[in-house]
């Protein structure tokens, strides 16, 4: 069993929230920079828009023939233009030429894909872009550059570009995006990206709080539930005097479908991906469990989340405590029972934790 001194810090935890809240708003905000330029002269003009969409490679691929292939978001105007994106909000350093994967990650759709909203399912040429943090876009363009120039790839055959992006603070915040490497096509689309492009965050992320990959902190999930879902249906639930919290019953095929239709995506074709996935709103139930505020009940699917409304502190920094309760011997193990696990009682069993984990209270 791995050590308390295994568990994250809870700065590294908050930092990989924000990854994943701004890799939302970069794919989202790409999107957005393409429907404004397509739908600018006709704003009825067809748009297909899906996250992690199944696509098939052909037999001529480069890295993965006759395979299936997820770009991060799929963007179709009209039956003639597409773009493949694929987002890397972090990029390790280039130890032992790392960054071979990600360039491999792009030529595998450097080809005739099929999967589009066409009758026959292709579309050629089809741009393809890789959405990178401003911290390693440079050089890893450079990088990619260099491959080409060394022959140690062949040059892309689709137009294909990297764009950066990084929020901005002005008046309001902004998600910036501008293109540093390669070529799409139209031409005009390409120079009005190459000149960058700032898109407000408000609403960016307000209807999308997932994409097709897991956040890596499970705190981001709890938070979302809590803040949003909890608030809203803790109201009618039965109030338990004793404790001061209202039982609110949880089924969770029910609430991962709710997630799914709120914040995410929901479909019932094939080539369509379906999150959040229910894993990953368990895991969240699970985490509430281990700080007793839920308990899972014997029928499989089955909870109750004991709510109250969680005034003072920081909210993310309370529910971070699970990850320290797995750990203890002394962490509540008696999840049936309706008695919320005390604050003060918490804190006494992690005050050899960091300071910072007991700082909110």
């Amino acid at each position: 069993m791995p050590n308390e001194s295994d568990i994250p810090d809870v700065d590294e935890i908050r930092q990989k929230i924000e990854e994943y809240e701004t890799t939302i708003m970069g794919l989202r905000a790409i999107c957005k920079v393409i429907s404004d330029h397509y739908k600018a002269d006709n704003p009825t003009t067809p748009l297909h828009i899906s996250f992690g969409r199944r696509m098939t490679t052909s037999s001529a691929n480069c890295v993965h023939p006759n395979n299936t292939a997820t770009p991060d978001a799929v963007i179709q105007i009209e039956d003639d233009w597409g773009m493949v994106v694929e987002a890397k909000r972090t990029m390790p350093q280039n130890n032992n030429d790392r960054w071979r994967d990600t360039v491999d990650q792009l030529r595998k759709y450097d080809d005739n894909l099929l999967g589009w909203w066409t009758q026959s399912g292709e579309l050629i040429p089809a741009n393809i872009t890789l959405l990178i943090d401003v911290d390693r876009s440079i050089d890893f363009s450079r990088y990619v550059q260099s491959l080409i120039d060394n022959g140690e790839i062949s040059a892309f055959q689709n137009p294909t570009s990297i764009i950066e992006f990084f929020k901005k603070q002005e008046v309001k915040q902004f998600l910036h995006v501008r293109q540093v490497w390669g070529r799409l096509e139209p031409n005009n689309l390409s120079q009005k990206l190459e000149g960058g492009k700032s898109i407000s965050v408000e609403g960016l992320i307000d209807g999308q709080r997932f994409y097709d990959q897991e956040p890596e902190a499970v705190e981001y999930t709890m938070v979302l539930l809590w803040q949003t879902v909890f608030t809203e249906r803790y109201i009618g639930a039965k109030f338990d005097e004793s404790a001061k919290v209202w039982l609110i019953d949880v089924d969770l095929d029910e609430l991962t479908e709710s997630l799914q239709k709120l914040y995410g995506q929901k479909s019932n074709e094939a080539r369509e991906r379906t999150f959040p996935r229910r894993k990953w709103i368990q895991k969240a139930l699970d985490a509430f469990v281990l700080l007793d505020f839920a308990f899972h009940l014997e029928e499989k699917n089955k909870y109750v989340v004991k709510f109250k409304r969680l005034r003072g502190g920081d909210l993310f920094q309370r529910f971070y405590r699970h990850r320290i309760s797995a750990k203890r011997k002394d962490a509540p193990t008696n999840f049936g029972q309706l008695e919320l696990f005390e604050t003060n009682k918490l804190d006494q069993i992690l005050i050899e934790k960091d300071e910072d984990v007991n700082s909110d209270d």
